[in-house]
């Protein structure tokens, strides 16, 4: 098992943290820093580039199950093997903020203040249609649903919006264009 802390900044001594960069960009710029430690008392630091919208609350480790461990970079989402220290997954790119669930093994990610997705440590169970135009008021998660407001931008108003958590399957928001998967 492998423990995760965000650590201040880039450690000044020790080995050079591992590079992480979801773009290929800003590598070797100081990111977002984790350090792993497994049960064993093995260790290494990463250093993880940030997502679209730079600096986000989005920053924090989950750990899925003993083989995985999901790291948000100020929105962008590295699913990491701790053993050998490679990406098995990005998720994400501009998550706004991050709710765990009940089952311990599933997130629910608002991505872009537009939508919402769930995963776990085997992908994206689900994704909602688009639900707002830009950003959520209200945002509540229940046992089953998750319900709040979206904005309206044609109507300059919030319209109210219901997701079901079991499927992704949603009801109301305020974005009513016909288009292809965001």
């Amino acid at each position: 098992m492998w423990h995760v802390t965000q650590l201040k900044g880039l450690p000044g001594t020790g080995p050079s943290p591992q590079q992480f960069s979801a773009t290929g960009s800003g590598m070797h710029r100081e990111g977002v820093v984790f350090e792993f430690v497994s049960d064993s008392g093995e260790s290494w630091v990463g250093n993880f580039q940030s997502g679209l919208f730079g600096e986000t609350n989005a920053s924090q480790e989950i750990q899925f199950d003993e083989r995985f461990v999901l790291v948000f970079a100020s929105g962008q989402g590295y699913l990491i093997n701790p053993n050998n220290r490679q990406i098995e997954k990005y998720i994400g790119g501009a998550v706004i903020s991050i709710h765990r669930m009940k089952n311990e093994d599933v997130i629910v990610l608002n991505h872009q203040g537009i939508k919402f997705e769930a995963v776990s440590s085997s992908g994206t169970l689900w994704r909602t249609k688009r639900l707002s135009w830009d950003g959520f008021r209200e945002v509540r998660f229940d046992a089953d649903t998750i319900s709040g407001e979206g904005w309206d931008a044609s109507g300059d108003v919030w319209s109210s919006f219901v997701v079901n958590l079991s499927n992704g399957q949603s009801s109301g928001g305020a974005y009513h264009f016909e288009s292809k998967e965001l």
